[in-house]
């Protein structure tokens, strides 16, 4: 559970920050947020304190990533491997083998 944000004089505000230790017990350590991002967001939001924001904020990143998940997808090491063993690796290609694709990203995919 977060608590409450304190604005310190380094002009930074510190949040708690649980860090998982169990499913039943949490500790707690600092998040050093930019005061003026922090005093924005509340401003533009319909939050009243920095928990609510910042709990809010983070359930919308979790859900936005689930609903769009990175455009590179993250393989393994192993993963890596298997695909370098089938399809070799960038310096395995020749030099004549590649295409300067240049020409057609500057036109719109259309090449002249």
């Amino acid at each position: 559970m977060l608590c409450c944000a304190n604005i310190s004089p380094a002009n930074t505000a510190t949040l708690p920050l649980p860090q998982k230790r169990s499913k039943l017990e949490n500790t707690m350590t600092q998040l050093t947020i930019d005061p003026q991002l922090l005093q924005e967001a509340l401003a533009l939001s319909d939050h009243h304190t920095a928990d609510e924001l910042i709990s809010a904020v983070l359930r919308e990143y979790i859900q936005l990533r689930k609903q769009y998940p990175p455009a590179i997808p993250v393989i393994s090491d192993a993963e890596q491997q298997k695909i370098e063993s089938e399809l070799g690796t960038p310096a395995d290609i020749e030099a004549e083998e590649f295409v300067d694709l240049t020409e057609w990203t500057e036109n719109a995919g259309q090449l002249q």
